[in-house]
């Protein structure tokens, strides 16, 4: 029983520190992705996915996208090094199952454009005046990818409503050590400043907010605040010159 209750307070801890990979200062939910959070997870998807957001940008990717693909496949069937080889054997190989059912070396040799997907060389298999570059499977496969790429950013985006991720009170650092200490840069002259410890978070010292302060940096090393010490509350002041003597701006 007391092991449970150990592993299950070790889960717990190790909840706390999953902060998005992006902005690192958001503890994900998981409603979208577990290593982003959910606004961070669906604005990465739509910027990944922005060739598919129409179908005429989807077709025009996919025609794009087969043309390269041959050119390559010509340029490793040409290839000498050992990594060309491999690749073109392996791709040999993928073209020469049941699905696709081709041989890649007579198309290339015949200068012949390649199926569109599996499905369009089954109906090549099955009737020769099938031609791929004449066929509308390049229309078909936009449409599919169109809606299936749309569909899921509109599951994402509806996920959005439950999103629970939850910011951080702190401004929490960029960077992670392999001791577990972290450190971040001064956003004006870009200064290396170290995080509180192993909390991931940086000093109350570096957050203008602790002094007062209403900046739109979020985190300043003891310089640059000190060009800003007129802004400050008078309390702050005689702070910050506390924390000078005391050698923390050193």
């Amino acid at each position: 029983m007391k092991g449970l209750f150990n592993e299950t307070s070790q889960a717990k801890h190790l909840f706390r520190t999953i902060y998005c990979w992006d902005c690192q200062q958001v503890k994900t939910c998981g409603k979208v992705n577990w290593e982003y959070c959910c606004r961070c997870a669906y604005q990465n998807q739509r910027e990944r996915w922005t060739d598919y957001l129409t179908y005429e940008k989807a077709l025009t990717y996919e025609k794009n996208w087969r043309e390269a693909h041959q050119r390559d496949l010509y340029w490793l069937a040409k290839g000498e090094s050992l990594e060309d080889r491999v690749e073109f054997a392996d791709l040999k190989k993928f073209y020469r199952q049941k699905s696709w059912g081709i041989d890649l070396v007579e198309w290339l040799r015949s200068e012949w454009v390649l199926p569109i997907d599996s499905q369009c060389a089954k109906q090549w298999r099955e009737n020769k005046e099938h031609l791929p570059e004449k066929c509308e499977c390049s229309e078909r496969k936009a449409q599919e990818n169109y809606l299936f790429f749309t569909e899921c950013l509109k599951r994402d985006r509806e996920k959005l409503g439950e999103c629970q991720c939850e910011t951080s009170e702190k401004v929490r650092v960029d960077y992670i050590d392999s001791e577990g200490s972290g450190w971040t840069y001064c956003e004006k002259c870009e200064e290396r400043i170290g995080s509180a410890g192993h909390h991931g978070v940086i000093k109350n010292r570096n957050d203008p907010k602790f002094w007062g302060l209403n900046t739109k940096e979020k985190v300043l090393c003891g310089f640059c605040l000190g060009n800003l010490i007129e802004s400050m509350p008078r309390r702050k002041k005689y702070l910050f010159w506390e924390y000078g003597k005391r050698g923390y701006w050193g």
